[in-house]
């Protein structure tokens, strides 16, 4: 009988030690999972760091900013160029060459953009998320007396 509970007892330690080593190993991993992506004033603030890397920059589509051109002789796919900013006024540019484009992109959304940052302070973008606009906002109050 005491064979059986010592033979429990190391069950329960190896399993409690091994949920703690997930816990702890899926949390640590270089910040990787608390910043899935940066702001571009965060970005812009370590921009040279990220030059030639693959990194993810969250914002909103600039105003006016969008120009999109279409298939051509010399574009076998369309091009999007966009401004991607913050509410701190920093902006970091984007270039999308590709045929999937969000429908709800568009001016004033918020995006996630992830691409390759080139030397040149350009964002090529390789794929865009659109955030889904919450759909518990409050309904706006009718004007008039009550």
């Amino acid at each position: 009988m005491r064979a059986r509970n010592i033979k429990v007892m190391i069950s329960l330690g190896l399993v409690i030690g091994a949920i703690a080593v997930l816990v702890i190993a899926s949390t640590t991993r270089s910040g990787y999972t608390t910043h899935y992506y940066r702001t571009p004033s965060e970005f812009l603030a370590r921009s040279h760091d990220y030059v030639n890397s693959m990194v993810r920059v969250n914002g909103k589509v600039v105003q006016g900013s969008i120009r999109r051109t279409p298939v051509s002789a010399q574009n076998s796919l369309p091009v999007l160029d966009f401004v991607l900013g913050d509410s701190l006024n920093n902006t970091v540019p984007v270039h999308y060459v590709g045929t999937t484009v969000p429908d709800a992109f568009k001016e004033g959304a918020d995006v996630v953009v992830e691409g390759i940052y080139t030397s040149e302070g350009v964002l090529e973008a390789k794929q865009l998320l659109v955030k889904c606009p919450s759909k518990y906002e409050a309904a706006p109050k009718p004007s008039g007396n009550v």
